[in-house]
Order: C-alpha cells, then sequence, then structure tokens
C-alpha cells in the first residue's frame, strides 16, 4: 500500500464503503465500534501504567531520603537453620 495522506485514505475510505451493500456498512460500523473501543482500553491501560510509575516513583524517592540501617545476626529475633 503506498503512503496517503490522511484525507486521502478517509475519501478512498468512504468511497469504498459508498459501493457495499446496507448490512456489510452496518458490520463497518460495528467494527469502527470496536476500534474506538479498543483505543479506549490502550489509553486507560497506559494512564494506569502511566499512574503506577509516577506513585513508586515517588515512594522510592522518599526511601532514598532515609538513612539506611545496618542490622547484624544480633538483631534477629529468630534464626532458621
Amino acid at each position: 500500500m503506498q503512503t496517503n495522506s490522511k484525507a486521502e485514505i478517509f475519501e478512498q475510505i468512504v468511497k469504498g464503503i459508498q459501493t457495499f451493500p446496507y448490512q456489510m456498512q452496518v458490520e463497518v460500523l460495528d467494527f469502527i465500534g470496536y476500534l474506538k473501543s479498543k483505543i479506549a482500553i490502550e489509553q486507560a491501560r497506559m494512564e494506569e501504567v502511566e499512574w503506577s510509575y509516577l506513585s513508586l516513583t515517588n515512594a522510592v524517592k522518599d526511601f532514598e531520603d532515609e538513612k539506611e540501617e545496618d542490622y547484624s545476626e544480633a538483631d534477629l529475633k529468630e534464626k532458621w537453620l
């Protein structure tokens, strides 16, 4: 397929759909709805990933500011053999 502008692609889609019987046009409309929902799900997933990353970044930043404590074997309450 050759590279076309958005307007050219839109025009090709419209012309192509006009030649379809009514029932196939309904199927194309259903497919458009499916693609829209797929995009919405992906956007929601990406937003969730971004929020998780931001949350983890802030949590780690708080830990970086704390002084690290060293523990020895004497600090253990129970030992496993």
